[in-house]
C-alpha cells in the first residue's frame, strides 16, 4: 500500500540520515541531510528520540512537506529508476545526481518522465493514504 511504501521510504531515509557523511550506506543522500535535518523536516525540533524510536521512527513523523511525496517516491528504487529524469552535476569534481532543475520552457516537466501521470498517481496515493489513516480514528 501507499502507507507501507511511505513508511518504508521514511524509515530508509531515517537510517541513511544517521550514517556518517561519507558512509556508502547513505547512498545518494547528501551530507547536509543528517539526523538533525531529518528531525527538523519530519518530526519537529522538540522531538525526543528514544531507543525504541531509533529502530522504528514512523510513529514520530509529524510533518509531511508538500514536496515530500515526490521526495519519498524518488527514494523508492522502482519510482526513482522509472519516473524521474536525473542529471549529473559536478561540484569540485564530485558527481551529484539531481532532478527537478529549472525547465528551459514553462511547459516542460521538470525532472519527471511523465508529469501528468505522476500527478494522477500522487493524487491517488495521497487519497488512499488519507482514507487509510481515517479508518483508525474513532468518532
Amino acid at each position: 500500500s501507499v502507507r507501507d511504501k511511505s513508511e518504508s521510504a521514511i524509515s530508509a531515509l531515517w537510517k541513511e540520515a544517521n550514517f556518517p557523511p561519507n558512509d556508502p550506506r547513505r547512498k545518494i543522500l547528501p551530507a547536509i541531510c543528517d539526523r538533525n535535518w531529518f528531525c527538523r523536516k519530519f518530526i519537529g525540533d522538540e522531538a525526543v528520540i528514544t531507543e525504541e524510536d531509533e529502530a522504528y521512527i514512523w510513529p514520530k513523523v509529524r510533518t509531511v512537506l508538500s514536496h515530500t511525496p515526490l521526495a519519498i517516491l524518488s527514494c523508492v528504487a522502482a519510482y526513482r529508476d522509472t519516473r524521474f529524469q536525473w542529471e549529473t552535476k559536478y561540484v569540485n569534481s564530485t558527481p551529484h545526481r539531481v532532478t527537478g532543475l529549472k525547465a528551459q520552457r514553462k511547459k516542460d516537466a521538470v525532472g519527471l518522465v511523465d508529469a501528468d501521470a505522476m500527478a494522477n498517481e500522487l493524487s491517488m496515493l495521497i487519497g488512499y493514504s488519507f482514507r487509510t489513516a481515517m479508518q483508525n480514528i474513532s468518532g
